[in-house]
């Protein structure tokens, strides 16, 4: 429609149907929405700091006086301005001040809310917002822009369990038989800094490594910019950021960077998927999450490319990984993205853990590789995003699945650390995110690298849009769950290989792989997937797969070569109730692989009484880790334990149920229960006289997004008939005695 030149009036009007928000009215072309359409009160960024980037015809001799006249330089910090050739952005901290560098109209628009004391939050958030477009307007700058905030990208963490599944999963051991890396290559790990004493870490350290979290509120380490980039545990003992008495430590970066490359082959701890590169720790997550332009000055000082902080490492980096990541765009880190790039830095990013379609900063970028998270069966886990820019995926675990029947939650495990004690000490911990998911792919980078040391930014994406480094997983070709498919290890460092021309002769080694050793149907699921996969190089032919029980059928995949998902079908019809156990046998030109199926019955008294048949009470001594057991069956649905002659002490009082004896409680198809509830547990301090210790045992199944039957849960009840002390006259049936 073409309207009639001259004056108009127009009405808008704006409905609200639920909640209420900060609506913005663009008419023209905004700058300060243009490049960033995330810039409202909502984001997340530092309230009075703004990220000034200059206008190039006013780079030399600019200064804080153009930018806002009517406020003195003396008002604000400069951070970044002990670099004087510098000519790129500069973060102003203004603070409170910020709302004095406004015009008159918008001062007033401020301190119009009622009140004429310090702003509030979201005024002084608006305050940054309005002082960023004003900038912005201003021939002398390029842009300005609040100073967003970033977070460690994961899921929270909880148990030690021994088990480093997902190398096999993305088929690393043949990528291994190729190369374990080349201490020529460096890896950057912008993150949450390293535990530096870390047994599996501290030889691989870079001395390049450096602490760019400018505000000593973030930093929880007393300081600002310095060489040391340890983490000293989400600012613990930072009374700014939270005490140790009520934070707990992520430890983020010691576990991703313990998955790129802990130290391998020495006989403890851990492996990583880089043997021999050397690690680059650049501290960027404090305890109050990564700002902007800490991330900004880290990427460009990785990159080997002139910063803010005024320094240089001695070899820049080769390939970064950013476990991190937000909603909002930045046109500052947008444009240190392209720069770095342009560099030669390879730049991995996660796709993020909300489970939708969001996009997620920096990992959306062109130029940077979206990596999204898989589970122990190779489907997407349940809370990596999927959208347009994921660009392939890797495993990322799953903790609330037990797929291969091991006893193990199928997280991802690493090198961690242990704050609880006076100092922070060395671990190993599984944890779950696309956190977990983007160190690998950084890894695998870093061996691609090991062979071809020229691979450009630019031939990575060739190789992952062409498909040759991935599994195809998901819908056929590219998808927004799995980009180009899940990583393949051997495929990229044979790819990379190719990339010289052929002067090195790859391998022709097919091997038969498969993504579970065992599979457990739990008591109600009915169908599960296993992928069968080449796990080396050449051509394979897998020739079918077989079950000894009529009870599994199987449906195969409709590739060529016999590889891809197979669906195996249960039907538990006329069993008697039991544990069983089938085998799968899956055969190929280069050998056989068996895989072990289990499955439960119960019997209907079980099933409508909701009791988890023989149930396991616990009572731990957390102070000497001695524990007594006693076992118990159900009467109507309930269970009444005791114990007697306990001496004082502090106890967790656990229960749950073992049906295939393997002495492991809890794994799917068991019931397992902690006092109180397993996601609030407390202890009971053995010192007076107890009753009503109840608890639930929750019978918890496993299930897969992709199956259609509707899982529930069931939950015995346990019932403490008492936990007292003997007088000779409460009675009861739990019982401790005091001695």
């Amino acid at each position: 429609m073409v309207l009639p030149a001259g004056v108009a009036t127009y009405n808008v009007v704006v409905q609200s149907f639920s909640g209420y928000s900060n609506y913005i009215l663009s008419i023209g072309n905004d700058p300060l929405l243009a490049s960033n359409p995330a810039a409202t009160a909502s984001a997340e960024f530092t309230p009075g700091e703004l990220i000034i980037q200059p206008a190039i015809e006013a780079r030399e001799g600019s200064n804080l006086a153009s930018f806002a006249p009517d406020m003195p330089v003396e008002a604000s910090s400069i951070i970044g301005a002990n670099a004087p050739g510098y000519s790129g952005s500069r973060l102003y901290a203004f603070g409170e001040r910020i709302v004095g560098a406004l015009a008159p109209a918008q001062q007033a628009l401020i301190r119009g809310f009622g009140h004429a004391g310090a702003p509030s939050l979201i005024e002084l958030k608006l305050a940054t917002l309005l002082a960023a477009k004003q900038m912005t307007r201003q021939g002398d700058i390029a842009y300005a822009e609040p100073n967003l905030q970033y977070r460690a990208l994961l899921e929270p963490n909880d148990i030690l369990y021994p088990r480093q599944w997902h190398y096999r999963s993305m088929n690393l051991p043949a990528a291994w038989d190729q190369t374990a890396g080349s201490a020529d290559i460096t890896l950057a790990v912008l993150d949450s800094g390293i535990v530096t004493r870390h047994p599996d870490l501290q030889a691989r350290l870079s001395s390049d490594s450096y602490d760019f979290i400018s505000s000593r509120l973030n930093g929880g380490d007393g300081d600002g910019l310095d060489s040391d980039a340890s983490d000293p545990g989400d600012g613990r003992d930072n009374s700014a950021c939270g005490t140790s008495s009520n934070r707990t430590s992520s430890f983020h970066g010691t576990h991703v960077a313990g998955t790129m490359g802990a130290l391998s082959n020495n006989g403890q701890g851990v492996s990583g998927v880089d043997w021999a590169a050397s690690i680059m720790n650049l501290r960027v997550l404090g305890c109050l999450g990564g700002s902007t332009f800490d991330i900004v000055t880290a990427l460009l000082y990785a990159a080997g490319i002139e910063n803010a902080s005024g320094l240089l490492p001695s070899r820049a980096a080769d390939v970064a990984n950013l476990s991190l990541g937000g909603p909002s765009p930045s046109q500052s880190m947008r444009e240190a993205v392209l720069a770095a790039r342009a560099a030669g830095l390879i730049i991995i990013a996660v796709a993020g853990n909300e489970g939708n379609n969001e996009l997620s900063y920096p990992a959306s970028y062109e130029g940077v590789v979206s990596v999204a998270a898989t589970s122990r069966n190779d489907q997407r886990a349940p809370y990596s995003q999927f959208n347009a820019q994921i660009d392939l995926a890797a495993p990322g675990g799953d903790k609330t699945a037990d797929l291969d029947a091991d006893g193990f939650p199928d997280g991802v495990l690493s090198s961690h650390a242990d704050s609880s004690g006076a100092m922070i000490s060395s671990s190993y911990d599984f944890l779950e995110g696309t956190s977990m998911a983007s160190p690998h792919v950084a890894g695998v980078v870093g061996l691609m690298k090991a062979v071809n040391p020229d691979m450009t930014p630019a031939q990575l994406d060739q190789l992952i849009g062409s498909g040759e480094i991935t599994i195809d997983l998901g819908s056929t070709g590219r998808d927004d769950e799995y980009g180009f498919g899940r990583l393949d290890a051997s495929l990229a460092v044979l790819a990379a290989r190719a990339l010289l021309g052929g002067n090195i002769p790859a391998p022709s080694t097919p091997r038969l792989g498969v993504s579970l050793n065992s599979i457990n149907f739990g008591v109600n699921l009915t169908e599960r997937n296993l992928t069968v996969f080449n796990a080396g190089s050449g051509e394979i032919s897998v020739t079918g797969m077989t079950s000894d029980s009529a009870r599994l059928s199987i449906e195969a995949p409709a590739s060529g070569d016999g590889t891809g998902n197979y669906v195996i079908r249960l039907s538990r019809d006329d069993l008697l109730p039991g544990i069983y156990e089938s085998l799968l046998t899956v055969s190929s030109n280069v050998g056989d692989q068996a895989v072990m199926a289990r499955y439960e019955v119960f019997a209907s008294t079980q099933q409508a009484d909701n009791t988890a048949g023989l149930l396991y009470v616990f009572l731990y001594n957390i102070e000497t880790g001695e524990f007594r057991l006693e076992s118990y069956s159900p009467s109507a649905g309930n269970y009444r334990y005791e114990f007697t002659d306990v001496l004082p002490g502090v106890y967790l009082i656990l229960a749950g149920s073992d049906p295939d004896n393997d002495g492991e409680t809890g794994a799917p198809g068991e019931a397992l229960g902690v006092y109180p509830t397993r996601d609030s547990i407390d202890v009971v301090i053995v010192n007076r006289s107890y009753t009503g210790i109840d608890f639930s045992a929750a019978y918890r199944v496993q299930f897969e997004a992709n199956n259609a039957q509707s899982v529930g849960e069931r939950q015995p009840k346990i019932t403490g008939c008492g936990l007292q002390a003997i007088t000779g006259s409460d009675g009861g049936c739990l019982r401790l005695q005091r001695r």
